[in-house]
């Protein structure tokens, strides 16, 4: 007697066809919208990855996805995994490398974060974020010297080179000129402009106040994180959460 096919099995042979796989991907992508079910989307792209053995391309995008799924519930391992599998498949991927560098970060595995974020650049220039996150990684080494710092610097400075009004990489400059560099005139100038760009910038408010000592920003800082947890967008609720530990950390530390 002849056995069954297993359903997956015959799944597998359908998506082996490059359009099906792609109308496939968006219903579940669709699925996990409405319904949450990270564990069943995870299964479909496997299932996807594996049809499309042969389309590294596609195969590469799928692992991506399944990377980001799995660093999205902090299982950083397995996103690793998968963001490795998808490089052997796209060795010039920078979206991938970009998605493990993050996920490194996260680990505090900072000297791996720096050299994803390294080979970004080397094959895309002009990537802001790339230096950014790096100047991030720099800055955030349990190790970190007054030459981190100096990096950090640098990559800042190269993001506000291509984006002039990018207000994040101002308020980083100038914590690292405060934190790394005692460079108070630097920084305060740095923070002064963060928050002409975004005027309610938390950061940039907080390290103002922390570099001049004026209370008055500091008091500003938590006002401002205690509105965004309040705001009725999921986003700037999570903004002002985050803002509000960062603060009551910076607060607690020793001096």
């Amino acid at each position: 007697m002849r056995k069954m096919r297993k359903y997956r099995d015959y799944l597998i042979e359908e998506l082996s066809d490059r359009e099906e796989a792609i109308t496939y991907l968006q219903i579940c992508l669709e699925e996990c919208q409405k319904d949450g079910d990270t564990a069943a989307l995870l299964i479909a792209l496997q299932s996807i990855a594996k049809a499309q053995v042969g389309n590294n391309e596609l195969a590469a995008q799928v692992y991506l996805l399944s990377g980001v799924v799995h660093y999205m519930q902090e299982e950083y391992d397995l996103a690793i995994e998968d963001y490795n599998t998808a490089i052997k498949l796209t060795p010039d991927n920078v979206d991938v490398y970009y998605q493990r560098g993050i996920t490194y970060h996260d680990k505090d595995d900072y000297n791996r974060a720096i050299e994803d974020f390294t080979k970004i650049i080397q094959l895309k220039p002009d990537y802001a974020n790339a230096y950014f996150n790096r100047g991030i990684a720099y800055r955030d080494k349990d190790d970190r010297d007054k030459g981190d710092y100096d990096r950090a610097i640098e990559d800042f400075t190269k993001v506000i080179q291509l984006d002039p009004n990018d207000a994040d990489a101002y308020c980083n400059r100038g914590a690292a000129y405060y934190d790394g560099k005692d460079e108070f005139k630097l920084a305060i100038d740095d923070l002064t402009k963060a928050i002409q760009l975004d005027p309610n910038h938390v950061g940039a408010y907080f390290n103002r106040g922390r570099a001049s000592g004026h209370q008055e920003d500091i008091t500003k800082a938590i006002q401002l994180a205690l509105e965004q947890i309040s705001t009725e967008t999921p986003r700037a609720r999570l903004n002002g959460t985050e803002a509000i530990q960062l603060l009551l950390k910076q607060i607690m530390k020793p001096i």
